[in-house]
């Protein structure tokens, strides 16, 4: 897998503590993510998820500085079609302090967020899709040069140790 999503919501997870208003705008804001992306992923705003280096290089630049972050990744990782594993994870609520993520202040920002994957998706896939591919095409070179670099490595130890003995 590209990717590894946690989800809260899937057979396996554990959900305490969940504030009930908070829940409830999660489930809204994950039903209507699965509709327009036509995915299953239950759990996209969730922070729990890892990537590979060569995901996140492709994504870039990355526009989101809050906690928006999280749905810009997983949106742009789904809408350039990398594998994606989902994961149960187990989830508790705090018992004390206050959450910094505000439903009033966050609320422009996720939808803003939301609005440009969609828009990209459905106006634009091709052209990031050829950029995608580009970055994977790049990555391989890479890989590929480095495997040239560490075998030219290995064989001047070789000989150096031949030469020792």
């Amino acid at each position: 897998f590209d990717c590894v999503f946690g989800s809260r919501f899937i057979r396996g997870s554990r959900c305490v503590n969940y504030p009930r208003l908070k829940l409830f705008v999660n489930r809204v804001v994950n039903t209507m993510m699965q509709l327009l992306f036509w995915t299953r992923y239950n759990d996209l705003t969730n922070s729990f998820k890892a990537y590979r280096s060569y995901v996140i290089r492709d994504l870039m630049p990355l526009k989101a500085c809050h906690f928006n972050i999280t749905i810009e990744l997983s949106l742009n990782t789904l809408i350039r079609g990398y594998a994606i594993a989902q994961v149960p994870i187990s989830w508790q609520g705090r018992t004390w302090g206050s959450s910094n993520l505000h439903l009033s202040e966050m609320g422009r920002r996720y939808l803003s967020t939301l609005l440009r994957a969609w828009f990209e998706k459905n106006l634009i896939l091709d052209d990031l899709m050829a950029e995608s591919m580009a970055c994977r095409v790049r990555a391989a070179a890479r890989a590929a040069d480095l495997d040239t670099r560490l075998g030219s490595l290995e064989r001047r130890l070789a000989a150096l140790e031949d030469k020792a003995s």
